[in-house]
């Protein structure tokens, strides 16, 4: 249990940074929910100069 707990708050801590990221990049995902395939296939057609 304790493992499953500590992977779950690594998994959210992460997408927390992977979004921080984003915003502070001006890159906001314009569909409802996040973390669907449709918002894995617009993060994977990001680019940054």
């Amino acid at each position: 249990m304790r493992a499953r707990g500590a992977a779950v708050k690594g998994r959210t801590r992460k997408r927390q940074e992977i979004r921080s990221f984003l915003l502070r990049h001006g890159k906001i995902y314009p569909g409802k929910q996040a973390w669907c395939s449709r918002f894995f296939k617009w993060l994977h057609d990001l680019s940054f100069g």
